[in-house]
């Protein structure tokens, strides 16, 4: 039961991140931008890679990382290297302080 609920999280959050990142596409297709994006996890059960290969296909996007938060989070030096965030899974230990100035900033979430 719980792997079910966990996979449907995934599709639905992938949904969500593809939906999200329309408007890139449609920025990209205009003047020919790329958007690298940082997957911040922390859910235990080992790398979302559907959800990044799904982004890495989307045109507009150059590079999608991963980033396990498990034990540690990043740092705004590091989510300043990124167009776009996607916080997923558990990751709930990113410090809310980082993240409004990495928006502040003209990150995206």
């Amino acid at each position: 039961m719980k792997n079910k609920l966990v996979l449907s999280v995934a599709l639905i959050a992938t949904l969500i991140v593809l939906a999200g990142f329309a408007h890139f596409r449609s920025v990209a297709a205009s003047e020919t931008c790329t958007y690298s994006v940082l997957i911040l996890y922390a859910d235990g059960s080992g790398a979302p890679a559907q959800l990044q290969t799904a982004l890495e296909s989307e045109s507009g996007i150059s590079s999608v990382s991963l980033f396990d938060a498990v034990d540690a989070t990043p740092d705004l030096a590091t989510l300043q290297q990124y167009d776009g965030l996607f916080l997923g899974g558990y990751a709930t230990g990113i410090d809310a302080g980082v993240l409004a100035q990495y928006v502040q900033a003209g990150g995206n979430v």
